[in-house]
């Protein structure tokens, strides 16, 4: 749970879909030389700001002087937009990456947290952006990174592209919603029939178990799976069956179950559960840098 005893700073708007909270320049009560340097928080589709401020407060609390990148989706260019397109969004991220080191012999500790389909979607059109920069010199350190991967990964059929769409909607908007989902759906369909882009559930399954989706994670990166009994998107066996696959991948999983949240709701329903587990990946991660 936050610590409101440490002042929360409000993030600067890069672009669109990405906000920046810098770093604090003076050393914070609480904060440890072994604490992530930078963390994203990749947002699910749709995901407004206000939701994702939710975790930026929280992760202030826990390493507040850890700068962020707070990444949202849009559902429109996740179902509609080609692989090339969401690729092209990603050049104002890019920049910001550069200007925090990422691509120097000395990148920062990183925290990647991922929620629900649509941040796997963002971080992974990020990933095909970052892979046609130039590569980081060959002696640049691999620094100490986890991913988190909360309600992930997500089936895209038809009853839950509708079920995750209109699910917040109620009464006569709920119905608009659903007519909308569906249209979205079958021209997410139709556009991966004419190889615009890979199939979103293809794309997540696959992309995810890369080992080396960026250059700053490898299969030895530990990987933190939250999931639930309940989520009806993110269903426990097909989540069971991805880190499965990891597994069989040469991976390094890990997986915290909850009974009762529902989708991306893990922290809302558990909060203390939830953001311990987040902290003991990260205190592991820091452990075994160490150790070296």
């Amino acid at each position: 749970m936050a610590d409101n005893s440490q002042q929360l700073r409000n993030p600067i708007q890069v672009s669109n879909l990405c906000h920046y909270l810098p770093s604090q320049e003076s050393n914070p009560k609480g904060c440890s030389p072994d604490d992530p340097q930078l963390i994203f928080i990749f947002g699910w589709a749709s995901a407004e700001l206000s939701h994702l401020l939710r975790y930026s407060r929280q992760y202030q609390a826990m390493f507040p002087a850890a700068a962020q990148l707070i990444i949202q989706c849009d559902l429109t260019a996740m179902a509609l937009g080609s692989t090339e397109t969401n690729v092209r969004r990603q050049r104002p991220i890019l920049e910001q990456l550069e200007k925090l080191g990422l691509f120097t012999k000395n990148p920062p500790r990183m925290l990647i947290h991922l929620l629900s389909s649509g941040g796997a979607a963002q971080f992974h059109w990020l990933a095909l952006a970052i892979d046609r920069m130039p590569p980081p010199p060959k002696d640049a350190h691999l620094p100490p990174t986890c991913i988190i991967l909360d309600s992930i990964p997500t089936t895209f059929d038809l009853a839950n592209f509708r079920r995750g769409f209109a699910g917040r909607f109620s009464g006569p908007t709920k119905l608009a919603a659903i007519v909308i989902a569906t249209a979205l759906c079958i021209a997410a369909q139709l556009s991966a029939a004419v190889s615009l882009r890979p199939e979103l559930t293809t794309l997540i399954h696959c992309g995810l178990n890369n080992p080396r989706l960026v250059p700053w994670v490898t299969a030895a990166t530990p990987r933190l799976y939250l999931y639930s009994d309940v989520d009806t998107l993110a269903r426990a066996p097909d989540v069971r069956a991805h880190m499965n696959s990891a597994r069989a991948a040469g991976l390094n999983v890990r997986a915290v179950r909850f009974e009762k949240s529902a989708h991306v709701l893990h922290a809302r329903v558990y909060p203390e559960k939830y953001w311990a587990a987040v902290a003991a990946q990260w205190r592991d991660v820091a452990s075994a840098r160490a150790k070296l």
